[in-house]
């Protein structure tokens, strides 16, 4: 790595500063966070969505999970067999979210 970032005694030391006036983050956390903005790149912002649903998936999502609820998505798997939860944990998660009264959607995908 060729940059070098720090926040000590207001960045005068860093490669990259943040903006005039930008005050940061007061957690431990969000400070590191706001240094790694500083050196990530960051798409541009031109009032493009991300994801745009089709008109007939924005049909279908409606139909299938109806305005009212509150809904969390649970996606089960995991990038390391490793690092995979038996599935009983997450019907046990998904129990949990109905008793806080979400409604839990599972993901299922590659």
């Amino acid at each position: 790595h060729k940059i070098f970032v720090s926040g000590t005694a207001d960045f005068f030391f860093s490669d990259v500063k943040p903006p005039k006036g930008f005050e940061s983050d007061t957690s431990f956390v969000g400070g590191l966070i706001d240094m790694l903005d500083l050196i990530s790149p960051r798409p541009a912002d031109d009032g493009t969505e991300v994801f745009d649903p089709s008109k007939e998936h924005r049909a279908a999502a409606a139909a299938l999970l109806p305005s009212g609820a509150t809904y969390i998505g649970i996606a089960p798997g995991a990038g390391d067999r490793r690092k995979l939860w038996p599935v009983d944990r997450y019907f046990e998660l998904a129990r949990k979210q109905l008793a806080i009264g979400r409604v839990p959607v599972f993901l299922l995908g590659p």
